[in-house]
């Protein structure tokens, strides 16, 4: 079968995301490239980080407070509901920041080893050799179970496709924290364009039930 090729199968799971792996932005990661190794680092963030979206909604909501206490007819409750407001989301937004700060010190997410010919997760401590792995798959489609996503919802997950025992297990590593398809798209590229292990894209829309498969490894694309 030529995976180039679009398939209208969206009953087969191998063609889904699952829903797991660890949430992050891609954006934040970055490949450091030398010929003995490849790690996929996080960017260090900053401890001010985390109050970023408190620096950002506060002149709006101290907007919102003064129009409320101008024009609300109960002023000061009306300045207290946006206070509250306020307040929730300056929370959820140093609750997020912590935990990106956080996740940014723990060191790689992949590693990449040239020379023992493996793949390394660092944080979970799990290795695989190159004999094993089948590919490596960036994934944007729909979801074959239900479950934190809707039916409605595409997101992005990058696997890794190892070989057991005469069957393909996915390890599904990275999980995009945005509700689209196309999160590790440039990631998968530069891991495509490495050469070190097949790299295969999988992409789903909402508008069609047709499914595309193709791979990213220059040597084969367009080839099975």
């Amino acid at each position: 079968m030529d995976t180039a090729q679009p398939l209208a199968d969206r009953d087969n799971p191998n063609l889904h995301v699952i829903g797991e792996g660890a949430y992050v932005t891609p954006r934040l990661l970055y490949l450091d490239v030398t010929p003995e190794k490849v790690v996929l680092m996080p960017r260090e963030m900053s401890k001010m980080a985390m109050f970023g979206l408190t620096v950002l909604v506060t002149p709006l909501f101290a907007i919102f407070g003064v129009v409320a206490f101008m024009f609300g007819e109960h002023p000061w409750i009306d300045v207290g509901l946006v206070a509250a407001v306020w307040a929730v989301t300056c929370s959820i937004g140093v609750v997020v920041g912590w935990k990106t700060h956080r996740d940014s010190l723990q060191g790689p997410w992949l590693i990449i080893d040239r020379v023992k010919r493996e793949f390394v997760f660092p944080r979970t401590g799990e290795s695989f050799s190159f004999d094993e792995i089948d590919h490596l798959q960036d994934i944007g489609t729909y979801p074959f179970q239900a479950s934190k996503w809707s039916e409605e919802t595409c997101s992005s997950e990058l696997h890794l496709v190892v070989n057991e025992n005469g069957t393909q297990r996915r390890i599904p590593f990275l999980c995009g924290a945005d509700d689209t398809t196309d999160e590790f798209h440039q990631l998968a590229n530069a891991l495509a364009d490495l050469n070190l292990v097949p790299v295969k894209r999988i992409r789903g829309s909402t508008n069609s039930e047709v499914i595309n498969q193709s791979w990213l490894t220059p040597e084969l694309v367009n080839n099975a």
